[in-house]
């Protein structure tokens, strides 16, 4: 209702009612620095600084080379979501890609990885972070240029994931 005569837009956020527009986010490491929303072409190497890419590279490296499982874990959990979702992405490990994608909290980030991902224990894992109300979302929104076989994609593995897990 404050904004029944306009918004007072700063970057992506209006500062009068809190709503968020998707544009004009202000990045800062593959982040919005006003509404937390993350760049999802952070996980293009080419498009990153030097030594964040060499990070970035060598993090699955040293993520492999813990042995002991809860410090694994540990250690993924701690991660910050740009760098969740370069594993998510990256990753030549199905098990890092997979426990990296449950912990991205932001569906329209998770739904373009699960459309690109050839694993399907990646994929089915990562529906537990999914409603389908997410899916509909996604589906329905015209910014996202997705074909009917990426959607009946998402929604076969969602309905699979139901079957056996329930929701």
């Amino acid at each position: 209702m404050a904004c029944l005569l306009g918004h007072k837009w700063n970057g992506c956020k209006c500062e009068k009612c809190g709503k968020q527009r998707n544009e004009n986010h202000l990045w800062q490491s593959g982040k919005c620095s006003i509404c937390g929303r993350i760049y999802t072409d952070f996980v293009n190497l080419e498009n990153l600084e030097p030594s964040l890419r060499g990070t970035l590279q060598n993090l699955e490296t040293r993520i492999c080379s813990i042995q002991n499982p809860i410090a694994r874990a540990t250690t993924i959990n701690n991660l910050p979501q740009e760098h969740l979702f370069f594993l998510a992405k990256n990753a030549s490990n199905d098990v890092i890609r997979e426990n990296t994608i449950k912990l991205i909290k932001d569906p329209s980030i998770i739904i373009p990885i699960i459309l690109s991902e050839k694993s399907y224990s990646v994929i089915f894992g990562a529906m537990g972070a999914l409603t389908r109300e997410d899916i509909d979302n996604f589906i329905n929104d015209s910014s996202n240029r997705v074909n009917n076989q990426a959607n009946e994609k998402l929604i076969k593995a969602y309905e699979d994931r139901v079957k056996k897990w329930g929701r």
